[in-house]
């Protein structure tokens, strides 16, 4: 009977430490989603859309075309432009010797506009041709075939999903356990995923954000935390994941 006592008490104090030590563990994650920042590939001219060329879930490299805009009008602007360039330069080749230095200057200075003219127009025929000024996966085709869109148009947004990290709120008790550079074991559904460093940690302190989870209600201000995650990471954008503070 003794024995079955010791027994029985040597298990729940191993239960017991057992207990303390998940409950610490536990209190060191922080739930977060996995981020990346995004850009949109922009239309600099105005005009209908001839063709689309990338689709959602495409991934596209810097300088891949994204779309066509109808080239019509900016051909004729060129065309308009070339034309007023060679009748400057005929007019400067064809300055007298004794002209006025006045009257130089003046057709000198039609010579560079009308330059100046011909590059914007070659510059806005070669921007029909959309282009994506960054790499990444689209997420969104934004425009179809024959739309019409204005300057500045957005015509996709790409998902930078080389460069992804993780964002958790920390209570002020827990700041100074967490260091810029510090690796941190990342988890999803409890079980080990793989690491993280942190990027980014806010200087200023702020209200717990809505549908955020802290590990103690009783602060109300928290500290911005960001984990960057490494190429090979393989969740995707809004997947919920748990870091561990050391």
């Amino acid at each position: 009977m003794r024995n079955k006592t010791i027994m029985a008490f040597f298990i729940g104090i191993a239960c017991f430490s057992l207990t303390a030590c998940t409950n610490n563990t536990e209190s060191n994650r922080y739930t977060g989603t996995v981020e990346c920042k995004s850009f949109y590939v922009t239309s600099e001219v105005a005009g209908k859309i001839d063709k689309v060329d990338i689709n959602e879930g495409d991934r596209i490299k810097e300088n891949d075309l994204a779309a066509n805009i109808n080239a019509d009008v900016y051909t004729i602007q060129k065309n308009q432009a070339e034309g007023g360039l060679e009748a400057a330069e005929a007019a400067f080749d064809s300055i007298p010797v004794n002209t006025p230095d006045n009257s130089k200057k003046q057709v000198e200075g039609k010579l560079k506009e009308a330059q100046a003219a011909f590059d914007l127009a070659n510059l806005n025929l070669s921007r029909c041709d959309v282009k994506s000024q960054g790499s990444g996966v689209v997420s969104e085709v934004l425009v179809n075939k024959g739309e019409i869109i204005g300057q500045g148009g957005n015509i996709a947004k790409v998902l930078d999903v080389d460069n992804k990290y993780i964002k958790i709120y920390v209570e002020e008790s827990k700041r100074d356990k967490i260091k810029l550079n510090d690796n941190l074991k990342v988890y999803y559904n409890g079980k080990k995923a793989g690491e993280g460093e942190v990027s980014y940690i806010s200087t200023e302190s702020e209200f717990t954000p809505k549908n955020t989870e802290t590990k103690s209600d009783k602060e109300a201000t928290v500290f911005e935390v960001r984990v960057k995650l490494n190429k090979n990471f393989n969740y995707s954008p809004g997947t919920l994941m748990d870091v561990e503070i050391k």
